[in-house]
């Protein structure tokens, strides 16, 4: 029974802390969604967790538009719209507990998070590493508790301890 009672509070741990992990993806998409708005309607500011390839590609179009008209925030808010969207299914499929949504939205993560280290943007570069950390402990614990699910799925459902009998032989 005790260890029953292990198991659950472990798989209730290790479920939080991928949640946790998986809606850092969320957070990526909405915060990216922002700080694209901001910049493309004439703002400076940003979110340290948005997305290097948008903030560069609203940098880029922002400079285009001064003169060949607004056309193109258009085209590039429809396109940081899919860049988000990408993180906003990898966060649905990591609630799911799919790990290889963990690990591609890691990768392209990762890969966004060197756009900070080339443009020496040491805050931004910290701070997504910050983020991955995050996202790295969330697949990690996703991967032990799919791991841990498969193991107790296979040993079937608890047995009653012998020392204890079981229920019906406790009431006679």
């Amino acid at each position: 029974m005790l260890e029953n009672n292990f198991d659950s509070l472990e798989r209730n741990r290790l479920a939080q802390q991928a949640a946790s992990g998986a809606r850092w993806f969320f957070w990526i998409a909405a915060l990216s969604l922002i700080t694209s708005v901001a910049s493309l309607s004439g703002s400076n500011w940003k979110f340290f967790a948005s997305l290097g390839i948008t903030q560069i590609l609203d940098a880029i179009v922002v400079a285009v538009a001064k003169n060949s008209g607004d056309g193109a925030k258009i085209f590039a808010f429809f396109i940081d719209l899919i860049l988000a969207g990408i993180f906003a299914v990898c966060g649905l499929l990591a609630l799911k507990r799919q790990s290889w949504a963990f690990i591609g939205g890691i990768v392209l993560f990762g890969l966004d998070s060197l756009l900070f280290l080339i443009g020496s943007d040491w805050l931004g570069f910290a701070f997504h590493g910050f983020v991955l950390f995050c996202l790295v402990k969330g697949y990690m614990a996703c991967s032990k508790l799919v791991r841990l699910e498969r193991e107790l799925a296979v040993q079937g459902p608890p047995q009653p301890d012998a020392a204890y009998g079981s229920a019906t032989e406790a009431v006679r």
